[in-house]
């Protein structure tokens, strides 16, 4: 199963959007897990009327004291019951086939000779345009390093991991420290087999 993660702070706003992305899917076999970084808005509240009122999926939630998005994903991996974690924020919205897609990609992977740790997507604006620098002439997937295609793309991208790798290499949690950069994690993911990036679509 796939967990989709999504770290929140503050975006009861935003979530409802997401949410109805996610019950547009054309595959639902994957559970939606929100891990609240300490909201002080009605966050909480809004999550458990969707945990009371959908049943194509599985949402869950859990509350954490403040601290960062990286101490988030730190508790989502430990709680994810998928054996891949697509990290999806709280202000973004999926297209209605991107699980379907994630899931194609991650049967293609598990077909390859070495361990794939991660396989990434690019990110679109709201009128589907790709972000960043057109890729064109590169194959699909794309195997490289989350260093390597940032500086090609420049721009943001999708990613999802294997939960195990991930739980091998939590960030680090440092006293008062509220930001530790994705990248730092990413590359050091990337260190243990080849990353797939599908550089062509969303």
């Amino acid at each position: 199963m796939l967990t989709i993660l999504t770290p929140t702070y503050n975006r009861r706003p935003t979530l409802p959007r997401l949410y109805e992305s996610l019950c547009a899917q054309t595959r639902l076999d994957f559970e939606w897990l929100v891990i609240d970084d300490g909201s002080t808005d009605d966050t909480a509240a809004w999550l458990q009327s969707c945990q009371a009122r959908t049943s194509a999926f599985a949402v869950r939630s859990l509350s954490q004291a403040n601290g960062g998005k990286h101490v988030a994903l730190n508790t989502g991996v430990r709680a994810a019951r998928g054996d891949w974690v697509f990290i999806v924020d709280s202000d973004d919205c999926l297209t209605p086939d991107a699980v379907e897609c994630l899931m194609d990609a991650v049967a293609q992977a598990s077909q390859a000779p070495r361990l794939v740790p991660g396989v990434c997507f690019r990110r679109a604006g709201p009128q589907g345009r790709l972000m960043g620098l057109p890729c064109e002439g590169v194959p699909s997937p794309f195997v490289g390093t989350p260093s390597q295609v940032g500086r090609m793309v420049r721009g943001d991208l999708a990613y999802a991991f294997r939960r195990d790798v991930m739980a091998d290499l939590p960030f680090p949690v440092i006293p008062g420290e509220r930001f530790v950069p994705e990248l730092y994690i990413w590359n050091q993911i990337g260190d243990r087999g080849p990353v797939w990036f599908y550089l062509d679509r969303a």
